[in-house]
């Protein structure tokens, strides 16, 4: 509405100042705007210079309505597993549970 009733910069402003105050610098610091996927990277390549393997587990259901089972290793140990309709989805549910776990 404010966008609509006055223009962009207002509409920008408000947001940044009321929606947004004080969350960014939060969000930033703790990198919460990477995903589970770039986070479990970079804690790996950080500590060991390698990166993770993502690797197909299962495919189930007809073609058009795939479920995927994804598992993510670093030295050939299971870190975690996902299981969802896009490989994609599946790897970032992967990365998740392993940084549950910590490894």
């Amino acid at each position: 509405m404010i966008f609509l009733d006055q223009n962009f910069e207002a509409a920008y402003l408000f947001v940044v100042n009321f929606l947004f105050k004080d969350k960014l610098d939060y969000l930033l610091k703790n990198n919460l705007y990477l995903s589970a996927k770039s986070k479990l990277q970079e804690l790996i390549q950080g500590k060991y210079k390698m990166t993770p393997l993502y690797k197909v587990l299962e495919e189930k259901g007809p073609e058009h309505k795939r479920v995927f089972k994804i598992g993510v290793y670093f030295n050939n140990k299971k870190l975690g597993e996902g299981i969802a309709p896009s490989k994609k989805e599946a790897e970032e549910e992967a990365a998740k549970e392993a940084l549950k776990t910590k490894f």
